[in-house]
């Protein structure tokens, strides 16, 4: 049985927010001979809440299991926030029975997100997928996030400086290493932030090709290697 594990944060910083996640096979956190690849996705958004960017960042990894190629039965979700893991294996099925309200009668804070994150669970679980929460994490978990942490924070810069206020979102593709070399992980998520303006533009392009059909994933992924990413 393929288990896969999401890891996910998010920050907010003066309003402005920021995401990320990895999605990695479990075996990653094992001793491997060959490493199996791991997939970054980053993201932010103005006039938001930490809590709304963590949320966010589980529903872009759980979309990402959806139009991915990944044959997976079970899933493994991680977050730095006990009050939010309680959420989404505990509380949402009793909200849901409630119309998302609470036991006031009030609506559940973030309540259009949650329902997404139900909606995309309920699909996967459709096609066999089962989901558990991680309580305790490994050491090589908690450096992951903390990779995460950084990416999620050049996030909150990022929209901080747009005016617009619009959503910046790039695909980062990476290769992951064993557990046992687990600081070398962070580094390589972090070294991804280290592009000077022309690599973000180029990273741009591809991701408009990408989201146009203009490419397949395999190509993109040629086009950002060719990039230096």
């Amino acid at each position: 049985m393929d288990t896969y594990i999401i890891i996910a944060q998010g920050l907010c910083v003066h309003g402005s927010g920021g995401w990320a996640f990895t999605i990695s096979p479990k075996t990653i956190y094992h001793e491997i001979e060959d490493e199996p690849p791991c997939l970054t996705n980053v993201g932010g958004a103005g006039s938001t809440t930490e809590d709304a960017m963590k949320l966010t960042a589980v529903i872009e990894a759980l979309d990402t299991l959806s139009i991915g190629e990944i044959s997976t039965s079970e899933v493994e979700i991680y977050l730095d926030s006990p009050d939010l893991l309680k959420g989404i294996f505990e509380d949402m099925a009793i909200w849901k029975k409630r119309d998302w309200r609470d036991p006031d009668g009030h609506l559940v804070r973030d309540a259009v997100l949650w329902k997404q994150l139900d909606r995309h669970m309920r699909n996967l679980e459709a096609f066999g997928m089962s989901f558990l929460p991680i309580d305790v994490p490994t050491k090589d978990i908690k450096d992951a996030l903390s990779a995460l942490e950084h990416l999620a924070s050049k996030q909150c810069d990022l929209q901080g400086t747009n005016t617009d206020d619009m959503q910046i979102t790039q695909d980062i593709p990476d290769t992951a290493p064993p557990a046992t070399r687990s600081p070398a992980f962070g580094d390589q998520l972090s070294a991804a932030l280290d592009d000077t303006t022309a690599k973000q533009d180029a990273l741009t392009d591809v991701l408009e090709d990408y989201k146009e059909g203009l490419i397949t994933p395999k190509g993109a992924y040629r086009r950002i290697k060719a990039i230096g990413i």
